[in-house]
């Protein structure tokens, strides 16, 4: 049985897989295997996948009869995954030839059921820049929801190795009708597992922008409200732990202020943010005590009312 299984959902990723691939097959730890689900893609993905495929047998393709989404291809890939620990990457990703081998010494030193480490960001203009993911609270389940909660680290399942039983146990991380957001669930869901954790100050996880892909693209309202309902699951997370909930309440004030302040439609926001019962959890308290006294005011005047938010915006664009 190979140690990690590297997961890797599929969809109309030709032109991207050959750089995901290698970049997985090139690692200095060998004993690997790549769990690559197809999700039903009417480019020449799979055909670049059964290349590999038939090259090397630690390559495993696995098809989806119907599209069912990225969440949904993960779980499918934990099904067909026999490693001892999980790593997950995007298909127009790659990640670095020490990666496996680094983050699992550091995982069996440590005991560790979750191994966090950095980012790599290559840009569109093929400039880059380094982030890395940080624990800076301890290793528990409760020090890491806080990292998550104060960006120390990330809410995503890329650039961490999860220990099997870790994922295993709580596969079912997609949320059904929700296509934004998902890794921020998925990582409500397991976080509160986690037995010890630990990072590696390295940004062995290269993220590459892509002219048109989702992330840059303007939201949908569904998809504002997808990151709404995230939110919401993420302040419910927490409920057992009382001195969180200040972080939680933070972030979520973040979220919203940043999605008026980025042009859309205040009362769009705001009735989402009831529908998702996230405005009591948001009270002005909270918007003062976690992003200041002006931002709060402004988020405030913008969100309640008429006429603010023409004035705020004219005033940025100028």
């Amino acid at each position: 049985m190979p140690k990690v299984s590297i997961i890797i959902p599929v969809f109309n990723m030709e032109a991207f897989l050959p750089r995901c691939l290698d970049s997985i097959l090139g690692q200095s730890f060998r004993d690997v295997e790549i769990v690559a689900v197809d999700d039903c893609s009417t480019d020449g993905s799979v055909g670049v996948l059964e290349s590999y495929q038939a090259a090397d047998p630690r390559v495993k393709v696995v098809e989806h009869p119907v599209n069912r989404g990225t969440m949904w291809a993960r779980e499918s890939g934990i099904e067909s995954a026999t490693g001892d620990y999980f790593l997950f990457v995007d298909p127009d990703d790659a990640i670095r030839p020490e990666t496996c081998s680094i983050s699992l010494e550091k995982a069996v030193k440590e005991d560790a059921d979750l191994v966090v480490f950095g980012y790599e960001h290559v840009l569109l203009d093929g400039s880059s820049e380094v982030s890395y993911q940080r624990l800076p609270y301890g290793s528990t389940a409760h020090d890491v929801i806080k990292a998550l909660l104060s960006g120390d680290s990330q809410c995503s399942l890329s650039a961490k190795l999860f220990r099997r039983d870790l994922v295993e146990s709580y596969n079912h991380l997609h949320i059904a009708g929700y296509i934004r957001s998902q890794d921020a669930a998925a990582m409500c869901i397991i976080s509160p597992h986690v037995k010890k954790a630990c990072m590696v100050d390295s940004p062995f996880y290269i993220y590459y922008q892509v002219s048109g892909s989702a992330t840059n693209k303007r939201m949908s309202v569904k998809a504002l409200e997808n990151i709404m309902w995230t939110n919401t699951f993420r302040l419910e997370s927490v409920r057992e732990y009382d001195d969180l909930r200040s972080e939680a309440e933070g972030f979520c004030a973040h979220v919203l202020f940043n999605m008026v302040k980025n042009g859309y439609d205040r009362k769009v926001v705001r009735d989402l943010a009831k529908k998702n019962n996230l405005w009591r959890f948001v009270s002005p308290k909270s918007l003062i005590r976690n992003i200041g006294p002006r931002k709060a005011i402004t988020y405030w005047l913008v969100t309640h009312v008429d006429g603010v938010a023409s004035v705020v915006y004219s005033h940025k664009s100028n």
